[in-house]
């Protein structure tokens, strides 16, 4: 049957929908209390380890295999309260790492083929022009994000060219705008009422925000969480360099990819038991008077 394009996603009172949440295809081997998350070209994640953790603690008799998806839930958290056309620009930052510029710039003829080919970028209304091949490189599109594009594409009238971001007026849409009219009234508002905090003046009570919707911390923060993702996930910090399209892999490395906690920890701990028993002496330091075992 072929597929037919409409202006406005599907929607009708016949039909139940639920929340569909973007992250990876993953299988989880559980046996007897232990669980390996697989991708499902059967590498094994290199990260979330406390999820898997928690699933092996659900089956602590039993074997078996479960088919899911592991969410990103801090991305997911913030698309599911974004507007639209917000919540397309903050996928293209999260799951492609284009700068903010790099979005409002962006035309349609330079999504094709599965890629976005970054050709200028927004400066204060004015375009910038990449000055370096690295910067110039195309982007690679996941699934996730293909989807919302197309949808994005028939919400403005599937065209094919022309700016992908527009204002009523089919002028290029100001991403500032966006984060000021969009993006912070929808992500700050108060825990009692939900009124965004800039339509709280006139209410009978202080402002609280709902500390259960996800903070905004800046459009960059979206690139830089692609390439601490990117690490967790195992993916060699050059290639992180080239989806980055930074033209120094020293830059991806200090200040793209975050290490967090629970890494260091399970880290030191390997190191920890990489020394054989035999050489540890907790009664023992360097100041100490005595002398070192043999």
């Amino acid at each position: 049957m072929p597929l037919n394009r409409f202006r406005e996603p599907f929607s009708s009172a016949d039909w139940i929908f639920e929340l569909k949440y973007d992250g990876f295809r993953a299988l989880a081997e559980i046996e007897y209390g232990r669980c390996r998350l697989v991708s499902r070209n059967g590498n094994a994640f290199g990260t979330f380890q406390d999820l898997a953790l928690r699933i092996g603690e659900m089956f602590p008799d039993n074997r078996a295999v479960l088919d899911g998806e592991i969410a990103l839930e801090e991305i997911n958290g913030i698309l599911a309260h974004l507007p639209e056309p917000a919540a397309t620009a903050f996928a293209i930052a999260a799951y492609a790492g284009l700068r903010v510029g790099e979005i409002e710039g962006l035309d349609w003829d330079e999504y094709l083929d599965g890629e976005i080919h970054v050709s200028r970028s927004v400066w204060n209304t004015q375009f910038v022009y990449p000055k370096t091949r690295k910067t110039r490189a195309p982007v690679p599109i996941i699934r996730h994000l293909a989807g919302r594009l197309e949808l994005h594409r028939l919400r403005c009238g599937s065209p094919v060219k022309g700016p992908m971001f527009t204002t009523t007026k089919r002028t290029r849409l100001s991403m500032h705008n966006v984060r000021e009219r969009q993006i912070l009234p929808a992500l700050n508002r108060c825990v009692l009422c939900h009124k965004a905090e800039d339509d709280h003046a006139k209410v009978d009570h202080k402002y609280a925000r709902d500390s259960r919707i996800p903070e905004w911390h800046g459009w960059h923060a979206c690139r830089r969480g692609l390439g601490s993702n990117l690490n967790k996930l195992g993916v060699d910090d050059s290639v992180i360099q080239r989806i980055l399209r930074h033209s120094n892999i020293a830059t991806t490395q200090a200040f793209y990819i975050k290490t967090l906690a629970p890494d260091v920890r399970e880290a030191m701990t390997k190191l920890e038991n990489s020394i054989p028993k035999s050489e540890l002496d907790t009664n023992w330091t360097p100041d100490s008077a005595s002398t070192k075992p043999n």
